[in-house]
């Protein structure tokens, strides 16, 4: 009891010191939140009508001045039951925007004990709402507060504790501009490009030639976390689909005004070889929509909350899901998503998502996370396309305007037809995960930092020679990544299959030069064993860090 009194009177000491001040705790760092002058946002399940003079909505939550919003609170809170939670509604990126909720997301480190765990939780006053551990360590947790001011300085004060390895408050996030609606008559260059009609001939995926070895295997699925896919398009395969937000949906989309862009997203992976409108990188591979964003408006505005992802993330492990895509952006990092991210690709899962399409040298979150593969777009001439964001940390690039994709079919998505033009990092992105789900129906046995080691290997260099911020490793290539995949074709740089890329593979590979031999020493595909192969395998020695 003493104990809880005492820590009670530290986060009222923290909420009075640091007035119009406002942070959270990024793992143990601190990330400075600018509140928007007097607005704030409380839900609209506790009673209160938006769309009345003066009360906006954002989500699920009415906004509206502080003197506003207190009158419907006050009416509203004439109801049994109802609480009084309100947020500060706080500057996104880009003019977007977030609130803090009243749920609590932590993690503690190895060796803390469930007693001491529960313990430390009740102290803060904390009501734990899920300890089935999603992540070792890992509980959802709804907090006594009435604000979010509280909430930060609660959320603050615990994370600074040596046992725990973050504690943040639910960040719930508004933005908008996913991906841009392109009307235009072109085709799917990005499989493979002629130069005929757009661009320089080449720059392209190489589809048509990784078909040769695979079109992908229905054993690999690839989620998609988005506003949900069109479960309904004849275009598209979804095995797997599942609502995490508070619409209580199926996994597909809710309203098809609003919740286009998943189905997108879906089909640069997975629209079917069978002669419809367009077709994915990886069109036997299976798809699962994991719907963890609400679209709110048809100009592409959505609001999200971090805990959606993180459920997200498990249920993929859980599936048994091999590769996930995300398209989007939060406008603020969140400890509980990073660590998410890291927790199932240490479990077999290989992430990708957006770098993000505001034009900076800086990566969109979660694209900065170091478990998950950044991607950025590239136009018809190979260039960096003007909209792309890129900066330390990316992986790779790969094509992102005038990408022709599935629509919501019938009523409703971009266009009037089933299919449509879209560009941004949205599209690039899906992209290159399906080259990863290429690699992975050639050798499902592969690691993650395998796969990402054949695409970075197999990329198609652009910019600066060798790794770069722009484009990364480079252009992702499907034919020669399932190549360097495959294994009764031109190998890894790992001829003799030990892991490594060392003097013993030259060793294997000399045994052959001039005279043919093993065929996995045949680095370049040309059918005989000679200099290029040599100078390949002496390059990607060099590289065999990535």
């Amino acid at each position: 009891m003493i104990a809880r009194v005492l820590f009670a009177l530290a986060v009222i000491c923290a909420v009075v010191g640091a007035e119009n001040v406002f942070t959270y705790s990024y793992f143990k760092d601190s990330v400075e939140l600018e509140a928007v002058a007097d607005k704030y946002a409380a839900d609209v399940r506790l009673g209160i009508e938006s769309g009345k003079a003066g009360i906006g909505q954002f989500g699920e939550w009415a906004v509206a001045s502080g003197e506003e919003l207190g009158r419907a609170m006050k009416g509203a809170n004439g109801k049994a039951g109802v609480g009084k939670y309100y947020s500060r509604v706080f500057k996104g990126k880009n003019g977007s925007e977030l609130i803090v909720g009243s749920r609590v997301q932590l993690q503690f480190g190895e060796g803390v004990s469930k007693g001491r765990r529960e313990s430390i939780m009740a102290d803060a006053g904390l009501v734990i709402l899920d300890d089935r551990e999603l992540m070792r360590g890992y509980y959802l947790c709804e907090s006594c507060c009435a604000d979010s001011d509280a909430v930060l300085a609660l959320t603050n004060m615990v994370a600074k504790g040596d046992e725990l390895i973050f504690c943040e408050p639910e960040l719930i996030s508004s933005g908008g501009g996913l991906g841009d609606y392109v009307p235009d008559s072109t085709n799917c260059w990005a499989l493979e490009n002629d130069g005929s009609r757009y661009g320089e001939a080449d720059i392209d995926l190489d589809a048509t030639l990784a078909w040769d070895y695979t079109c992908g295997s229905d054993e690999v699925v690839v989620v998609v976390f988005d506003v949900g896919i069109d479960l309904g398009h004849p275009d598209l395969n979804v095995a797997y689909a599942r609502d995490f937000t508070s619409d209580g949906g199926d996994g597909g989309i809710v309203n098809a005004s609003y919740d286009r862009h998943g189905t997108a997203v879906a089909g640069c992976i997975n629209a079917q070889l069978n002669g419809m409108g367009t077709t994915g990188i990886a069109p036997g591979c299976k798809l699962a929509s994991a719907r963890t964003m609400r679209g709110t408006s048809t100009s592409g505005s959505w609001t999200a909350s971090s805990t959606w992802l993180v459920y997200g993330l498990v249920w993929a492990r859980d599936i048994g899901a091999k590769v996930t895509v995300n398209s989007n952006y939060y406008n603020s990092p969140s400890s509980a998503i990073a660590s998410a991210y890291d927790s199932t690709r240490n479990s077999g899962l290989i992430h990708f998502a957006s770098a993000g399409n505001e034009s900076v040298a800086s990566l969109s979150f979660p694209g900065s996370v170091a478990s998950v593969n950044a991607v950025s777009a590239v136009d018809t001439f190979g260039n960096l396309a003007g909209f792309s964001s890129y900066g330390n940390g990316l992986a790779y690039a790969a094509p992102g305007m005038l990408i022709y994709s599935t629509d919501i079919s019938g009523a409703g998505g971009y266009s009037s037809g089933d299919y449509v033009f879209m560009e941004g990092t949205s599209f690039s992105c899906p992209l290159a995960a399906g080259v990863a789900a290429l690699v992975l129906s050639v050798d499902g046995g592969l690691g993650a930092e395998e796969v990402e080691g054949i695409m970075g290997r197999s990329a198609t260099d652009l910019g600066e020679a060798g790794y770069d911020t722009r484009y990364g490793y480079g252009m992702v290539n499907a034919y020669h990544a399932v190549v360097l995949a495959d294994s009764g074709a031109c190998q890894r740089s790992d001829i003799n299959r030990d892991h490594m890329v060392d003097m013993a593979d030259v060793a294997a590979l000399a045994v052959g030069y001039g005279v043919g031999g093993d065929s996995m020493a045949d680095l370049d595909c040309s059918g005989g064993i000679g200099l290029g192969d040599m100078e390949l395998l002496v390059s990607m020695w060099l590289t065999s860090d990535r």
